[in-house]
C-alpha cells in the first residue's frame, strides 16, 4: 500500500500487449521438507529479522516488526525466508495470491537468493490453489523487473506515485498452474 495509505486504481487483465493471455508451465509443489535451497517457513518469531532484512532492502520504505507480525497472522499469508539473506511475504486467497514484498540483503543480490524465493513463493501459493499471482514493482527498478519477466509476469496495470517517494508501482500478474491434489498438498 502507498505510504498516504490509499491504494490506487488499478485496471488488471490477463492479457499481455498483444492480446495472448500466458500460459506458464506448471508450478512445482514444495518438497514435503519444505522449500529447497535453504529457504525455510517463517512465522511471527521471525518478525524482528524480516524487518531487519526489509530495512536494508527498502531504506526508504521499510516495514517494522509489529506490521509484519500482524501480516503474518492473517489467513492465507505465508512467509519464506532464507535467513540472513532475503523473504517473501504473500497472502493466498479466492484463487488469487500477491507477493506483499520480496526483501533480499544487498549482500545477498545477484547470487539467486530473489529467484529462489520467488520460485518457493509461486510453488506455495499454487499449493494454496491459488490460480494467478500479482505483485507490485517499482517502474524503476530494473534488476526486479529483469526477475519478474524471467519469471513469467507480465505488466497488468499501474500504480501512479504509489511508493513514499512517489514513483509509480507496476502492477505484474503471473497465471499458475493448479498442483494435483495428493497426500503431501498443504491445505489452506
Amino acid at each position: 500500500m502507498p505510504a498516504s495509505g490509499t491504494p490506487a486504481p488499478v485496471a488488471v487483465s490477463a492479457a499481455g500487449p498483444d492480446g495472448a493471455v500466458p500460459r506458464p508451465g506448471p508450478v512445482a509443489a514444495p518438497d514435503a521438507d519444505g522449500p529447497p535451497g535453504g529457504i525455510r517457513a517463517a512465522g511471527a518469531a521471525d518478525a524482528p529479522s524480516l524487518a531487519a532484512l526489509h530495512a536494508l532492502a527498502f531504506p526508504a520504505e521499510k516495514w517494522g516488526p509489529d506490521a509484519i507480525a500482524l501480516m503474518l497472522e492473517l489467513p492465507g499469508t505465508v512467509a519464506l525466508q532464507r535467513p540472513g539473506e532475503g523473504f517473501v511475504l504473500l497472502r493466498a486467497a479466492a484463487g488469487e495470491a500477491e507477493i506483499l514484498t520480496l526483501a533480499v540483503a544487498p549482500a545477498a543480490r545477484r547470487r539467486g537468493c530473489g529467484g529462489a524465493l520467488l520460485a518457493a513463493a509461486l510453488a506455495a501459493a499454487a499449493a494454496l490453489g491459488a490460480l494467478a499471482m500479482f505483485l507490485e514493482v517499482a517502474a524503476g527498478n530494473a534488476a526486479a523487473r529483469a526477475l519478474y519477466a524471467a519469471a513469467g509476469f507480465t505488466q497488468v496495470g499501474l500504480r501512479r506515485r504509489y511508493y513514499a517517494d512517489r514513483s509509480d508501482a507496476l502492477v505484474l500478474r503471473r497465471d499458475l498452474a493448479p498442483i494435483e491434489d495428493g497426500p503431501d498438498r498443504p491445505r489452506a
